[in-house]
């Protein structure tokens, strides 16, 4: 518990807060299992995300950075990411779903989805873990 409120203060005097800080009651068991969860279940991703989430649109006239809110997030419905459902209902057509490998280094952690062999759109997400449970914390998107 300790260190739940270590994190909480440590984000806020940061300007970040989590969704819910009791959202992570249990530890993920690895990354792999983590973010099958966070890019299928809806609910459990909006409770590791730490707002405001960091995010950098890249468009072919420049790139645009933005911190989107708790308030925001929910006010468009942001799916954010494409899960297993998204990902069948996209196969075979010019958007279809590629990932990257999920790179993964002591506490932070980088996976990627991008449009099979065109530059449809890109997005790159950014994770921490803290005290065992991954979070949210930056989305890099981009689209041709």
């Amino acid at each position: 518990m300790l260190g739940k409120i270590a994190f909480i203060v440590i984000s806020a005097s940061i300007g970040h807060t989590v969704v819910a800080a009791d959202a992570c009651a249990t530890p993920d068991a690895n990354f792999g299992t983590f973010l099958k969860k966070f890019k299928n279940d809806r609910q459990f991703r909006a409770s590791r995300i730490v707002f405001p989430l960091q995010v950098a649109y890249t468009e072919p006239g420049g790139t645009t950075t933005e911190s989107i809110t708790l308030q925001q997030f929910q006010e468009r419905k942001m799916g954010l990411i494409r899960g297993d459902q998204e990902a069948r209902a996209l196969a075979g057509g010019e958007g279809a779903l590629c990932e990257s490998d999920p790179v993964v280094k002591k506490n932070e952690a980088v996976f990627g989805q991008y449009s099979c062999g065109t530059d449809v759109y890109s997005d790159e997400y950014h994770f921490i873990n803290t005290n065992g449970c991954w979070m949210l914390t930056r989305l890099a998107a981009s689209g041709g």
